[in-house]
């Protein structure tokens, strides 16, 4: 422990949250049609690459459902290493409950749980020798109805306002830093892809204390949203931490929606590939500043 700064610590927790975050914003397709469809969200206001600000590309990807099971391989992304680089690709199978992310370049791939997410959260309390303390409050978390969308893809939609906040404080050897986080989205929403998304698949993820309140309040939200396909969303987050402010835009765009027959096969690991543990491929999911 003598080795390990403040930074550091928080460093590892934050990364533990991120996926929280990540598998909250994830979709789970039910739906027995198949599709094929290309994803780009880019990002304004968060330092991303050699210390560079302005829009960027955050991440991209070529999605495959199929059958209740989707596949994303993400051809762009800002994080360098961890669980979506560029390169990597992520599968859900339909009922399985758990999502594999893949690194083809090392021929390894991390299968994740919700019973996973949770214990990795008490292994990184366990790694700080209980120095980190850890309280959350002011949780909201609502939608709203703002009417008919315009046509996006050759698809109406309808579109939402999502929107939550909350309040952490974060002790660290002696060091408290307090967080005000606040996000709102607006999305676009296509309903004659009915199945293909569902409101309670995008809050997926469980967890223990403040997350598990987080996660009820967004579950209760998303299930005023109908369901389809979100083919656009717009989401800005203000948070402010010991009174240092910063502010993200993130953009998100679905296009070249195709209809398609889909080979099963893309949805299982190839052979000879190699598990590994989650803590271990976390550690290397380090946005560059």
């Amino acid at each position: 422990m003598n080795t390990t700064t403040p930074c550091r610590i928080r460093a590892a927790l934050a990364a533990a949250t991120s996926l929280a975050v990540l598998m909250l914003a994830t979709p789970t397709i039910a739906s027995a049609q198949d599709l094929s469809y290309d994803t780009r969200t880019t990002a304004e206001g968060m330092m991303v690459r050699n210390g560079a600000s302005g829009s960027q590309v955050f991440q991209a990807g070529h999605g495959q459902f199929s059958n209740g099971s989707v596949r994303i391989d993400y051809t762009e992304s800002a994080i360098p290493s961890g669980f979506t680089a560029t390169g990597h690709y992520m599968i859900m199978k339909k009922g399985s409950g758990t999502t594999v992310f893949v690194d083809p370049s090392k021929r390894e791939y991390v299968e994740i749980d919700m019973a996973d997410l949770a214990k990795a959260g008490v292994d990184a309390q366990k790694m700080v020798g209980g120095m980190v303390k850890t309280e959350t409050s002011g949780i909201t978390a609502k939608a709203e109805n703002l009417g008919a969308g315009e046509s996006i893809e050759g698809y109406t939609t309808v579109k939402y306002r999502m929107s939550y906040g909350y309040t952490t404080r974060m002790s660290v050897m002696g060091r408290t830093t307090e967080t005000v986080m606040t996000s709102t989205s607006d999305i676009w929403v296509a309903p004659q892809l009915d199945g293909a998304m569902t409101p309670d698949s995008r809050t997926s993820a469980s967890g223990s204390g403040s997350m598990a309140d987080l996660t009820a309040e967004l579950t209760k939200a998303w299930a005023q949203v109908p369901k389809g396909v979100i083919l656009r969303s717009v989401t800005v987050t203000h948070s402010s931490t010991n009174g240092r402010a910063r502010n993200l835009t993130r953009t998100t765009v679905v296009s070249n929606i195709k209809r398609g027959s889909i080979n099963p096969s893309v949805f299982n690991i190839p052979a000879g590939y190699t598990k590994t543990d989650m803590l271990s491929a976390m550690s290397g999911q380090r946005p560059t500043r």
